[in-house]
């Protein structure tokens, strides 16, 4: 067992565990209490959870339009009678409900945002466990998969986190937009409504787009996934008073640009703008959306 109470080993131990192909559990603590769990089988990542994660497989599957809530309550019974010797994700592929490939889609999302959040940890305690868990091997996932930031050579400062704070340079970023006929705010948000990064001229029209995102970004994942099998890479929600324009900005669909515009502004227009400088944006706000 390998122990340690600085935080930032925990993005070298995981590095060091992928490239030395091992077999183990990588539980973090804080004060006394474990936060979060990464299981690896030969070096792949097999799964992670995290207590501050807002929502399980299951009510992530139902947030992303998967399935439905009478769905999960169902397999959940199923899942209570084998008593945790079945796993949730296996249940739902064998009676049909999800397909292997969205399953192992959304697991890979649901597995990087609970590594994200380990990473966030400040005075944590770190321990090497024995894994003795058995893994679907179809469902594991490699380093660069999960984290794409991670370099098997180098680390990432663990203060990288998107969830640590604010980054000034997307702001800056996201200023660019504002060439956009009618353009009034945007912002980069996660799929679970945190706001990363936001501009606009003022104060109030920050909180209007805050408010707008908090009751829209939901609807509008579900929508951008249910269409085109997941492949929507836009969509825009209208009003008498203006219009949102939301488009993915992460390769993983985690991360999404958001364009707020007032009455005279295009929504066709905007989308087609947003559509032209995606791959710039991607680039430009790496730090954030972990390109």
């Amino acid at each position: 067992m390998r122990s340690s109470a600085d935080p930032c080993d925990v993005a070298t131990l995981l590095v060091d565990c992928c490239r030395a192909k091992r077999s183990t559990v990588i539980s973090l603590s804080v004060q006394d209490r474990r936060v979060a769990t990464i299981v690896l089988h030969f070096g792949r990542i097999a799964w992670a959870v995290c207590v501050d994660q807002p929502e399980d497989l299951g009510r992530f599957l139902c947030r992303m339009g998967r399935i439905t809530q009478e769905d999960l309550a169902t397999i959940r019974r199923t899942y209570e009678q084998y008593e945790g010797r079945r796993k949730l994700g296996t249940l739902l592929e064998e009676t049909g409900i999800v397909s292997r490939p969205v399953l192992r889609r959304c697991l890979l999302l649901h597995t990087r945002k609970a590594i994200a959040r380990m990473l966030s940890y400040d005075n944590a305690h770190l321990e090497e466990l024995e894994n003795t868990l058995v893994s679907d091997d179809d469902m594991m996932f490699s380093l660069e998969e999960i984290m794409p930031e991670f370099s098997m050579n180098q680390p990432p400062d663990a203060n990288s986190s998107p969830y640590g704070g604010g980054w000034p340079e997307g702001n800056e970023l996201l200023g660019e937009l504002s060439s956009i006929p009618g353009y009034a705010a945007s912002a980069v948000v996660h799929t679970d409504g945190e706001i990363l990064a936001s501009h606009s001229d003022s104060s109030e029209v920050n909180a209007l787009l805050a408010t707008l995102l908090a009751s829209t970004v939901e609807v509008a994942v579900r929508a951008m996934w249910a269409a085109n099998a997941g492949e929507l890479e836009s969509i825009y929600i209208g009003g008498q008073q203006g219009s949102l324009v939301i488009h993915w900005v992460s390769s993983a669909r985690i991360h999404l640009v958001v364009v707020l515009l007032d009455s005279t502004g295009k929504p066709g227009m905007a989308r087609h703008r947003l559509g032209a400088v995606i791959m710039e944006l991607r680039k430009g706000l790496a730090r954030i959306i972990h390109e």
